[in-house]
């Protein structure tokens, strides 16, 4: 299961409150939609038109996201700072595994 939460990260705009809840099994969808509904953790439309509407700039946001982070990591590098906690800078321990996994870096994987 993959968990995403549209108050931020997917809305990008701190104007709604909610979740996503992701699976490919079945019958774990099925046990939550029936969760879903007799819990009544149902969004308003227009909550579903504010995760829409921000889903709409989500690659760019991403795209911007990664270069910052990048340019952080290297600008931290060249000050000689004894690590930089990101997978794009060169010296993670991990780097070249993330260069073959992922064409951004952070939550902007393919």
């Amino acid at each position: 299961m993959v968990v995403h939460s549209t108050t931020k990260y997917i809305n990008g705009h701190s104007d709604v409150v909610g979740g996503a809840l992701i699976t490919s099994d079945p019958a774990l969808a099925e046990r939550l939609k029936f969760l879903q509904n007799a819990i009544g953790a149902v969004p308003s439309p227009m909550d579903c038109y504010l995760v829409l509407r921000g889903i709409k700039t989500l690659p760019l946001r991403m795209r911007q996201h990664v270069a910052a982070a990048t340019d952080l990591a290297g600008r931290l590098e060249g000050a000689r700072v004894c690590a930089a906690c990101t997978i794009r800078a060169a010296s993670h321990a991990q780097h070249e595994l993330s260069l073959r996994q992922m064409s951004g870096g952070a939550g902007s994987s393919r």
